[in-house]
C-alpha cells in the first residue's frame, strides 16, 4: 500500500525562489511507486510560476484557502476539510515566516493526521509576542519531527522558542549541484554576456535573491562606488524581483550607477546566468541556508557573503568563500576587490566550494534523508 503524503507549500509564494526550488527538488525525488503525493497550495496561487512548476512534475494539487488570522474560524474549518479530503498518512508542512500560513499544523492535526513533519527555513526571531512564541512552541510540539535546514535554525528553535531539542533534526537544503556544474561548464560565456549587454572584458559581480530588506542588496549597491574606484570595469548584475525593487532602483540613480548596476528581474534561467559572472555576492541580514549561495558554489564561482546563520555553515571563510559582517558596504567592497585582484585566491576558493557542495549539498543527499524520515514515520504508523 502506498503512503499518502500531503506536502503543503509556501502559501503566498508567487515565484520560484530558493525555498521553492528546495521544495521542488524534494518533490522530484519521491518515488511514485511508494508514495501517493498531493501538494497543498493557496487557492490564489494556482496560476503562479510555482504552481506551474508543481504541475509540470505531474503532481496533484489541492487548493487551500488562506487562514488569515487566528480568528478566521471559517477559513480554518475549510482547510481542515481540504486536508481531510485527501486522507493523508503524512503531512509535511514547509514554513517560511512570515509568508507561510501558520495555522496549517493545527488544521492537519484537527483533520486527524497522525504523522506531521515541519520544515523551518529561517532563523529569525519574528514572533516576539506572547501568542507568537506560544504558537511556535505548540505547533512544533504537535509535529512528530521538526526539520531545521541548518544548525543555526535548529539553535534558534531550541534556544529562543524553547522547542524540545529531541524533536528537531537538521536536514540541510540542497541544490542540483551536478547539473549546475555541468550546464555552467558548457554554456557559451561570451554569447551569454553579449545577450545581457555586458562587455567581454568587464569584471561581473552577481547577486540572485528576492528583492526585500532581508537580502541586503542595498548594501551591495552602496559598496559599488568603492569597488569602481579600484576596478573601473566592474559591473553588478542583480537577478530577482520583489517589493524592494523600486527602492533599489532609486538608490542606483542616487549614486549614478545606472551604467554599472543592471537589474534583470526574475529569471527562470537564473542558474544558467551564473556562467556570465566572475564572482557571486549575497549580503543577507539573516538566512536559514541560502540556495543561491550553494548554486553559485556549484557553478565554481568565488562567493562573498555575510557571516549570518546557515550561510556561515556552508561558506568557510577563505576556504570555500569570503565572509564579511552584515550591513557593512565597506567590508563588502574590500572583499569584492580582493577576489577580483587576487585571482589565485579566487580560483582556490571556487574549486573548494564546488567540491564541498557536490559532497554535502547535492539534492540526492537531501532526498535520501527526507525519504528515510518519511519511511520511519510511516512504518511506525503501520505498527499501531
Amino acid at each position: 500500500m502506498k503512503c499518502r503524503l500531503l506536502m503543503t507549500a509556501i502559501l503566498q509564494s508567487r515565484f520560484v525562489g530558493g525555498t521553492e526550488r528546495s521544495f521542488l527538488h524534494l518533490l522530484e525525488g519521491i518515488p511514485g511507486d511508494e508514495y501517493e503525493v498531493a501538494v497543498g497550495l493557496d487557492e490564489t496561487m494556482l496560476t503562479s510560476e510555482f504552481a506551474l512548476a508543481v504541475h509540470a512534475l505531474g503532481q496533484r494539487v489541492i487548493p487551500f484557502c488562506d487562514v488569515v488570522s487566528k480568528r478566521d474560524f471559517g477559513g480554518m474549518y475549510r482547510t481542515i476539510g481540504q486536508i481531510h479530503s485527501f486522507q493523508p498518512d503524512l503531512v509535511h508542512v514547509h514554513l517560511n515566516h512570515p509568508a507561510a500560513n501558520p495555522f496549517l499544523v493545527f488544521a492537519a492535526k484537527a483533520a486527524g493526521v497522525r504523522r506531521i513533519v515541519l520544515t523551518e527555513q529561517l532563523n529569525i526571531l519574528l514572533d516576539q509576542t506572547r501568542f507568537g512564541r506560544w504558537r511556535i512552541r505548540l505547533y512544533c510540539r504537535l509535529a512528530n519531527t521538526v526539520v531545521a535546514v541548518s544548525q543555526a535554525v535548529r539553535d534558534g528553535l531550541v534556544g529562543h522558542y524553547g522547542v524540545a531539542g529531541a524533536n528537531v533534526i537538521v536536514i540541510e537544503n540542497a541544490v542540483d549541484a551536478r547539473r549546475i556544474a555541468e550546464s555552467v561548464r558548457t554554456i557559451d560565456r561570451q554569447a551569454l554576456r553579449e545577450s545581457l549587454g555586458l562587455d567581454p572584458d568587464a569584471y561581473v559581480l552577481g547577486c540572485a535573491a528576492a528583492m526585500r530588506w532581508q537580502k541586503g542588496q542595498r548594501f551591495l549597491i552602496d559598496a559599488m562606488p568603492q569597488v569602481l574606484a579600484a576596478i573601473p570595469n566592474a559591473r553588478l548584475v542583480l537577478i530577482g524581483d520583489g517589493e524592494g525593487r523600486q527602492a533599489l532602483e532609486t538608490r542606483i540613480q542616487e549614486l549614478g550607477l545606472e551604467d554599472t548596476v543592471q537589474i534583470l528581474g526574475w529569471r527562470t534561467d537564473a542558474t544558467n546566468l551564473l556562467a556570465a559572472l566572475d564572482a557571486f555576492v549575497l549580503p543577507s541580514l539573516y538566512e536559514g541556508l541560502p540556495l543561491a549561495v550553494l548554486e553559485a558554489m556549484a557553478a565554481r564561482l568565488p562567493v562573498i557573503a555575510t557571516r549570518v546563520d546557515g550561510t556561515g555553515e556552508a561558506v568557510h571563510h577563505r576556504t570555500t568563500g569570503i565572509l564579511v559582517a552584515p550591513q557593512d558596504p565597506s567590508a563588502l567592497a574590500d572583499a569584492m576587490i580582493e577576489v577580483a585582484t587576487n585571482r589565485s585566491l579566487a580560483r582556490l576558493i571556487a574549486a573548494s566550494a564546488q567540491q564541498h557542495v557536490l559532497a554535502r549539498y547535492d539534492i540526492s543527499v537531501m532526498q535520501q534523508r527526507y525519504l528515510a524520515l518519511y519511511d520511519l514515520l510511516y512504518s511506525r504508523l503501520q505498527q499501531r
